[in-house]
């Protein structure tokens, strides 16, 4: 027990170290370049959810309440108890699924999809209440690159290894075991060969 306690406070002590490496390690350049591209001024919304989950009809109940909104008020639906309803933020590391957000984006405010999105939890029908403020890059630093971190990750498998290895080559660490610094060092050829290996589907 005691030999897994000190693995699970190791393992953490690495994966804390892996993490601030990486983020310090993320340039200026690469800051600017996600704000330009990536970063929109976040907007409010309310969507209407019907949950594909224990739903074999999840969207033709949700077409049937889309078609009845066109006739009447957001906020009148007599569907509720078919229904999930949510108010949110949409920012640009909210972590929702790429159909929602590309749907919401498209919106004016006052606007709401006229068609169904589709994602995981099931049918959507968003609509966007209002436009926040732009915020200015200094703001948002923090949380653009733990952004960059999280794409680095989900972009090569093998980051945590190859982290290691960098950092403990910048450290001058040095193994005078003769064999263990050979096993090693093809365990670094084998790491450092391999090809980005990203975890997205």
């Amino acid at each position: 027990e005691d030999d897994f306690l000190k693995y699970l406070e190791l393992d953490y002590k690495r994966n804390k170290l892996v993490n601030e490496y990486m983020e310090t390690s993320v340039t200026n350049k690469e800051i600017e370049e996600y704000y330009k591209d990536n970063y929109f001024t976040p907007f409010k919304v309310e969507h209407i959810l019907v949950k594909t989950k224990d739903n074999d009809n999840a969207k033709t109940d949700a077409e049937e309440i889309l078609k009845y909104l066109k006739k009447n008020s957001w906020e009148d639906t007599k569907y509720k108890d078919k229904i999930t309803t949510e108010s949110f933020d949409v920012k640009f590391d909210s972590g929702l699924e790429e159909n929602f957000v590309k749907a919401a984006k498209k919106l004016k405010d006052g606007k709401y999809t006229k068609s169904l999105v589709e994602t995981s939890y099931g049918y959507h029908i968003i609509y966007r209440v209002e436009t926040n403020k732009k915020e200015e890059l200094s703001s948002v630093k923090d949380r653009i690159v733990a952004s960059i971190v999280a794409n680095k990750k989900e972009d090569d498998t093998n980051y945590y290894q190859k982290t290691l290895i960098i950092m403990r080559k910048e450290a001058g660490m040095e193994i005078k075991d003769t064999v263990l610094k050979k096993v090693y060092n093809n365990f670094v050829d084998s790491i450092m060969k391999k090809p980005t290996t990203s975890n997205k589907k």
